[in-house]
């Protein structure tokens, strides 16, 4: 193998290690993001004596807001790229989802 060659090999394989980084970062923040904000309105619920019960509270453009401020924050401190559209949509709807499937399963 060539130097050449060598060097696209190591970039590529850099390359595709920080991909990796950004997509668990993303899949696990919009998790983590998810689950605080259902635990987030059950705690709420209590405090004020309320019932826990019924459909899931949450919105996808609070959760779309929820999304943005934590990645907005989390990308920069590691010094990544700022969310593509796509990848937006994807994180919204898997925050939701999270708190949805959190929120009706803790009752």
């Amino acid at each position: 193998m060539s130097r050449v060659e060598a060097a696209v090999r190591s970039t590529e394989a850099r390359t595709e290690a920080r991909l990796e980084d950004r997509r668990a970062v993303l899949t696990d923040g919009a998790i983590s993001i998810g689950a605080e904000w259902a635990h987030g309105w059950r705690e709420a619920m209590r405090r004020e004596g309320r019932a826990i019960a019924g459909g899931w509270p949450g919105t996808l453009p609070e959760a779309r807001a929820r999304v943005a401020a934590y990645f907005g924050a989390e990308l920069a401190k590691r010094r990544m790229p700022v969310m593509t559209t796509d990848e937006l949509q994807v994180a919204v709807a898997a925050t939701y989802e999270k708190a949805r499937r959190d929120w009706l399963t803790h009752e």
